[in-house]
């Protein structure tokens, strides 16, 4: 325990800095990688932006290409013939020929208006007075006039010809006054403004109580007028964001009011933002080459982790073992070397002239011999698991195996006034197993000797049958083993606190080595903790195959 906790600071410690670093490393890592790719998204999404951006201002060109080029004449239902751009004047006699907005329907266009300088709304598919009669025989649809007759009331009385202005002023349409006409016109020598002159302003979109309207100025001489269209903004968005679903499938137009004062991206024919809807931020996910490359090297760092956290526990866990194995060596031979230097010199020097009690001198160097003996066994034994050095493994009867290893057993089970008794059950009168007699033998004895050292009454030996071969139990009617102890049982150099206590002789390796004496011959070790009176052991061993 000396060891374990400086090298346990000293590791961990280091652990905790490498692991550190690592994750450091991971973390600049990853952020390195989110920004790379922040940055490739974002071009990639302005890229797309810009794309759909164009496409959509070219879909609404289509729209707005007709509608520059077309004359301001088709703003009435009824015009006479050859009326167009046209500075010279036309006479109103006739023919009257109809308006194409009169004739035609635009599902984009709820109702096209036009208002005069007086405030006066009308609208070129609205035809009123002689135009009406004009209109009778062109089979035209009651509803859609229906339809375009309550658009028109509904603009009359919810715009001016001075609110109109306003709205595109404030979209920054550049409006000219009747006095730049004059003036305008003046410089041409032309002093008031003809019959005939025509200014056309171009078309201005805007947005009012979340209606989108297209209109423009329009100067005939001397009149002023506003044309313009009702747009169906909603139907307007869904073709619009129809021709960019491919590429942004969640983007959203939304009304852009005023001028250029926002930094969304927004389309050049219309007053429209467009949201894109995904962004480079919300889809990062690191990149399999760095997700791999990251994931290899905590692989590595933790695998390298562990195998020096293993070689340093078993490096450790080897040199309290050494420290252990030389305390309780050295301390066992002290006893048997001091009882041999004693009676030996007594016995050499002749100082013991009584028959009997040299006997007892002999026979008590006999015992520590015999101690000796099995010591140094368990000590080689020990030595050659640890180097993986196994036994000779041969297929031997179960009754000639307990033939073999009972008269040593007995001995020293009668040496402590502990006779054994030996049982086998009728069903293994024919078994088999696959050991080394001498490697059980040990085990075996080991066994007996501590229930010789810390039991009490006679020693119980069955054999029964297992589920992968033959079950021999040893069981004594001592004292047993505390719950609290049974735990580091089978720990090397491990003696409970009543061994120690009782002082029994061995330095606490006898069980370890029984148990991984036994699990090199393909069996097992364990408590019997169904013994209440006395301590009992079970030893698997396993079945020949036949």
């Amino acid at each position: 325990m000396r060891l374990r906790r400086p090298v346990a600071l000293g590791f961990g410690l280091g652990l905790i800095l490498g692991l550190g670093a690592m994750a450091w490393v991971t973390l600049e890592a990853l952020r390195s990688d989110r920004g790379e790719q922040a940055a490739q998204a974002r071009v990639a999404s302005e890229s797309k932006v810009r794309q759909a951006l164009a496409r959509m201002d070219a879909t609404m060109g289509l729209f707005l290409a007709p509608e520059s080029a077309r004359p301001w004449s088709h703003y009435a239902p009824f015009s006479p013939l050859g009326q167009a751009h046209t500075d010279q004047p036309v006479p109103q006699a006739g023919p009257w020929v109809p308006s194409p907005l009169l004739l035609g329907d635009d599902p984009l266009v709820k109702v096209r208006f036009q208002v005069d300088a007086l405030g006066r709304f009308t609208s070129p598919q609205v035809p009123e007075g002689a135009d009406r009669a004009r209109a009778r025989g062109l089979a035209l649809d009651p509803q859609r006039l229906q339809v375009a007759s309550s658009g028109l009331a509904a603009l009359a009385g919810r715009f001016t010809l001075g609110s109109l202005k306003a709205a595109m002023a404030r979209q920054g349409a550049v409006l000219i006054s009747r006095e730049q006409v004059v003036e305008y016109e003046q410089r041409r020598g032309n002093g008031t403004p003809r019959q005939g002159f025509l200014h056309q302003g171009g078309w201005v979109p805007f947005w009012e109580g979340g209606d989108l309207f297209l209109a423009r100025q329009i100067w005939v001489g001397e009149a002023e007028r506003i044309q313009g269209s009702w747009m169906d903004a909603e139907g307007m968005r869904e073709v619009l964001l129809s021709t960019i679903r491919g590429e942004l499938p969640k983007a959203e137009l939304r009304p852009a009011h005023g001028g250029l004062s926002s930094d969304r991206p927004r389309l050049g024919t219309l007053p429209y933002e467009l949201v894109p809807g995904e962004g480079p931020a919300g889809s990062w996910r690191a990149r399999r080459a760095t997700r791999l490359g990251l994931a290899f090297g905590w692989a590595c760092v933790l695998t390298g982790t562990a195998a020096g956290a293993f070689a340093l526990y078993r490096a450790v866990i080897q040199g309290e073992r050494r420290g252990a194995l030389a305390a309780s060596v050295t301390h066992e031979l002290r006893t048997p070397l001091t009882t041999f230097r004693l009676y030996t010199e007594l016995l050499a020097k002749d100082m013991v002239p009584d028959p009997e009690a040299r006997q007892e001198l002999v026979q008590s160097l006999a015992v520590e011999a015999d101690r000796l003996d099995h010591l140094v066994k368990n000590m080689l034994a020990y030595a050659r698991l640890e180097a993986r050095r196994e036994g000779n493994l041969v297929a031997l009867p179960l009754d000639g195996l307990l033939d073999q290893v009972l008269p040593r057993l007995r001995a020293r089970a009668d040496q402590a006034g502990m006779p054994l008794h030996l049982s086998v059950d009728s069903a293994l009168v024919e078994a088999v197993v696959r050991v080394d007699a001498l490697v059980v033998e040990q085990i075996l004895y080991n066994l007996v000797d501590n229930a010789c050292k810390y039991g009490a009454g006679d020693l119980e030996l069955d054999a029964l049958p297992g589920r992968r071969g033959v079950v021999l139990q040893l069981r004594d009617h001592g004292p047993g083993i505390p719950p609290g102890e049974q735990r580091d049982l089978f720990d090397p150099f491990h003696k409970s606190r009543h061994a120690s206590a009782r002082t029994a002789p061995g330095v606490g390796l006898g069980l370890a080595l029984c148990r991984r004496l036994a699990r090199s011959l393909g069996g097992d070790l364990e408590l019997d903790r169904s013994v209440k009176d006395g301590a009992g052991f079970r030893l698997l061993l396993p079945a020949a195959r036949r």
